[in-house]
């Protein structure tokens, strides 16, 4: 997934586009170097969590034909949204950060082990069960695609894409409902991690993307968008993305 960044010395003065802009590939660490035509230097320090920018590089593989990998990605997000939760509720009950990263270190070995990881706290914490059907009637699919080499058609990663989006935004709703100053804390938390990492004496940007999720958009709840819809709005635009 290839991200268009801004110098932001550059565009305030009205500097042509060709100069100004630069793409840049989705990283780990979400932590971009922007070296301008200018000669500005600036890092950037994307605020989205990792789960979110894993499944919009779902929907970008998918628009860009390879609906294997748009499979592979939504899944990862997914199991990157357990994570996330967990964090959130980790920090609500003032769980000590080490330890959590003891605990989820052991958990992360196995897809089965997050998942069972998940279901727990959230059975805990909501005293019920969340409602996992439509997620689990699409692990046959999932582990076909990924596991079996099964090339999956357009329309059943788009369908995928829609089961899985549903569920992470319900779930996120009730979360932001209950816990919105936690989840807050997390994402800052994250960012102050990605910046840890920066040693340099050097220009730092907050950087946030508009994706299909968009956690940090606003006042909760968050609008509910269909992947399908994300598709088709992102095909007829295509032209405009790098």
């Amino acid at each position: 997934m290839k991200l268009l960044i801004a110098c932001p010395l550059c565009v305030p003065q009205g500097t042509a586009d060709t100069e100004a802009f630069k793409t840049v590939q989705l990283r780990q660490d979400g932590l971009y170097e922007v070296n301008c035509l200018q000669g500005h230097k600036s890092i950037f320090c994307m605020r989205n969590p990792n789960f979110e920018m894993l499944f919009q590089s779902g929907l970008w593989a998918l628009i860009d034909g390879y609906p294997r990998e748009a499979v592979s990605s939504i899944a990862a997000a997914l199991e990157r949204f357990y994570e996330f939760y967990l964090e959130v509720i980790a920090l609500k009950h003032s769980v000590n950060d080490s330890e959590l990263k003891q605990a989820w270190k052991i958990a992360s070995k196995q897809s089965e082990r997050q998942l069972g990881a998940f279901l727990f706290l959230y059975l805990f914490e909501n005293h019920r069960a969340v409602d996992f059907s439509a997620v689990n009637k699409t692990v046959e699919f999932r582990n076909k695609v990924i596991h079996q080499g099964n090339i999956a058609t357009q329309d059943e990663v788009i369908k995928y894409g829609e089961t899985v989006l549903d569920f992470i935004f319900t779930v996120l709703n009730e979360l932001l409902s209950t816990s919105e100053s936690v989840v807050d804390a997390v994402i800052e938390k994250q960012v102050e991690e990605k910046l840890a990492n920066v040693t340099e004496d050097i220009q730092l940007v907050h950087y946030t993307v508009s994706t299909v999720i968009n956690i940090t958009s606003g006042v909760p709840p968050l609008q509910k968008r269909s992947f399908g819809e994300a598709v088709e709005r992102l095909l007829r635009d295509r032209q405009h993305y790098p």
